[in-house]
């Protein structure tokens, strides 16, 4: 029997994780140096913090990936890309994900050393700097070829071309378009995130967003109890008395953040230690993936961007269940930590994902993984293929063939509504996803994962390099045999992530 989905629930996840929300004196205690890092750039602290800590390996790598962006880099100005060009990146993403949260966050966002984006009176000039439409002829060449690229990553599928990434790569070169991307990308995995958990926007930012964005609205972000049910209460914007930090104080922070980092990675079972390089970071996707992805390749422009590509890739994907136990007492990221997502189920539904946004070239790439390394059988694969696309066509909630795992199910039609945009995360959805999942720590870990998917979709799409007509040779043999075919995957000889399937 088919179970609907009742599509007038606006009950969201945030709401129903509310009462095990960790407090936000809490979450600076605990992680101090970081809030103050993301409160030069915004002004306050984001309240979704209070729901990321539930899983603490959620929000360390959360952290490290903003530290690990190049994000201060771009604030001292030893970049091509500019923290203005920077904001719109983020805010024409977010805009075209639909993410109103990410929004009104994009909009307020700064510079570490300008501070947060927090006028007072509605001018031309912070007009213009919210403008993202790469057809206002207002904005320099520049800007609008990088928000044209940007904005077609964004979309599901994707339309990026060719001509696009070698007009920004003219632009901005090998580091600066490695850097826009990963900006990207970052915005991806808050997109899917922040809007699947419906979180409570901070008043800030709400009457920012009203007054600068046209046509914006909070929707499931604003909700009538302004305080969590555990004692959270929402952010307010903040000034530093003292005027912003001098460079010598960003480096200082900046080297202390790193320092906190390495204390987290020191021991992971990753090449991400002072005896490795970048060849030891490629062989890393080589040993788990079974072949290195041309786009992480492609990331060696700045070598330290692949250990932003093995944090997020470990720790929400590879770091499998036996391994998260074994660690736990030992590896400082872990510390407090659980997990109850196999790496299989975890490939399984971002291989649903990237079929259902026709990224053709993830799909294809995630179909290759679970083929040959994880050795799962096509008749599994198929069955969760078919339940997600059942799911995004009518919605229903998810039943897949031959398995009897109601979270699992659940996790499919999660799949099947942010696979879309806007996303629809209805009331009967986050139930069903809360409600089955062993803990609030399992719901964050698998929203978390699956935020990946949107992350990897940008990057693939605008770091494929120009010209690229062929898979990597482990995968385009693969894609001949009867393996791939069972999986319904085509013999290609071309590589598209615009297209659908080929």
């Amino acid at each position: 029997m088919v179970s609907t989905i009742d599509t007038t629930q606006p009950e969201t996840i945030a709401r129903r994780l509310d009462p095990h929300a960790i407090p936000m004196d809490k979450v600076k205690r605990e992680y101090g140096l970081f809030v103050q890092m993301v409160t030069n750039l915004l002004g306050a602290p984001p309240e979704t913090y209070s729901y990321l800590s539930l899983n603490p390996v959620t929000q360390r790598v959360y952290f490290a990936m903003q530290s690990l962006s190049q994000s201060d880099a771009v604030d001292a100005g030893q970049s091509t890309l500019t923290p203005d060009l920077r904001k719109r990146i983020m805010l024409g993403s977010s805009q075209t994900y639909q993410c109103d949260y990410c929004s009104a966050h994009a909009a307020g966002m700064g510079s570490a050393f300008s501070g947060p984006f927090s006028p007072t009176e509605k001018t031309t000039e912070t007009e213009l700097s919210l403008v993202v439409d790469p057809m206002d002829q207002r904005l320099d060449q520049v800007t609008r070829d990088v928000l044209r690229l940007i904005l077609s990553t964004s979309q599901m599928p994707s339309v990026v071309t060719d001509e696009m990434r070698k007009k920004v790569a003219g632009h901005l070169g090998p580091e600066g378009m490695l850097i826009a991307a990963m900006s990207a990308s970052m915005m991806g995995w808050l997109n899917t995130c922040m809007d699947s958990l419906g979180a409570n926007l901070e008043r800030h930012f709400v009457d920012l967003a009203s007054k600068h964005l046209d046509g914006w609205t909070p929707g499931k972000h604003a909700r009538p109890d302004s305080e969590l049910t555990n004692g959270t209460v929402q952010s307010q914007p903040q000034t530093n008395s003292a005027g912003p930090p001098t460079m010598e104080q960003m480096m200082q922070m900046k080297q202390a953040i790193m320092g906190q980092i390495g204390s987290w990675l020191h021991t992971t079972k990753t090449p991400l230690t002072p005896n490795h390089g970048p060849p030891d970071w490629l062989n890393y996707f080589k040993e788990n993936m079974g072949f290195i992805p041309m786009y992480f390749q492609a990331a060696m422009a700045v070598p330290q961007s692949l250990m932003f590509w093995i944090l997020l890739m470990r720790n929400y994907l590879f770091r499998d269940l036996d391994e998260a136990k074994e660690g736990a007492a030992s590896e400082p990221i872990l510390e407090g930590a659980t997990q109850e997502w196999s790496t299989d189920d975890k490939a399984l539904l971002l291989f649903a994902y990237f079929r259902l946004i026709q990224n053709d070239m993830m799909a294809t790439h995630f179909g290759y993984l679970l083929s040959q390394k994880r050795q799962v059988p096509a008749s599994r694969v198929n069955a969760v293929v078919a339940a997600a696309e059942k799911a995004f066509k009518s919605p229903h909630i998810a039943m897949v063939e031959g398995e009897n795992d109601k979270r699992l199910n659940a996790a499919v039609t999660y799949v099947s509504q942010i696979a879309q945009t806007p996303t629809k995360i209805t009331g009967t959805v986050s139930d069903a996803l809360v409600r089955n999942c062993q803990s609030p720590s399992g719901v964050i870990e698998i929203i978390s994962t699956l935020s990946l998917g949107q992350a990897l979709h940008r990057f693939s799409n605008v770091m494929l390099p120009p010209g690229t007509s062929e898979f990597e040779p482990e995968v385009q043999q693969w894609l001949a045999t009867d393996a791939a075919k069972e999986m319904g995957m085509k013999d290609c000889s071309r590589v598209s992530t615009a297209l659908p399937a080929c």
